[in-house]
């Protein structure tokens, strides 16, 4: 690792380690470097989690997101295929699958994430969860997070659907605005 590099991906969200050759054949879907749908398992996109380090510095690490809400979904899908205003400025919910060291514990944690500009990645903003906010605005010692990298461990999903602790999803909000909007433009006809 360069001297100084501070920034990682998690390669793929952690379930996918749990699946045999045979189920992957079967159940993925979509694979990029951005997202992962894989059947009877969940819809993942990756975010950059931001942590505050020492001497004013920031580790970025490349982590997954699970949108267990199929209109969020595609909603989210949308934004990143008409790109430009649509995806700048995005904001979304979903649940952490990245096991990440030195905070395993932050794996299942709901969190919001925001797309900073049209060309980027999400980063996540805000969560309810205390390990995960805690992660997002406490300064962390660099040579902690260095020695963590190594240890890390994919978990698999455990339990079953946890309510979105955000309240309504963002589609839910939208679809009254889109459906005004449609009015104003008849009307305007």
């Amino acid at each position: 690792m360069p001297e100084g590099n501070l920034a990682w991906d998690i390669e793929e969200p952690d379930p996918l380690a749990y699946l045999s050759e045979s189920e992957r054949a079967a159940q993925l879907t979509v694979q990029t470097r951005a997202i992962v749908q894989v059947r009877k398992v969940g819809n993942f996109i990756r975010v950059i989690l931001p942590v505050p380090v020492e001497h004013e510095r920031r580790a970025t690490f490349g982590v997954w997101l699970c949108i267990p809400e199929p209109r969020e979904w595609s909603r989210v899908l949308n934004a990143g295929k008409k790109g430009g205003d649509a995806w700048a400025g995005l904001k979304f919910a979903g649940r952490l699958v990245t096991a990440l060291q030195p905070w395993p514990d932050i794996f299942g944690a709901w969190a919001q994430a925001v797309v900073p500009a049209e060309d980027k990645t999400p980063e996540l903003v805000h969560s309810v969860d205390p390990l995960l906010a805690q992660v997002l605005t406490n300064v962390w010692p660099e040579e902690a997070i260095r020695q963590s990298r190594e240890a890390y461990e994919p978990r698999d999903m455990e339990g079953g659907p946890t309510p979105n602790p955000y309240g309504l999803t963002l589609s839910r909000i939208m679809r009254p605005l889109e459906r005004l909007k449609a009015k104003r433009h008849l009307g305007a006809g």
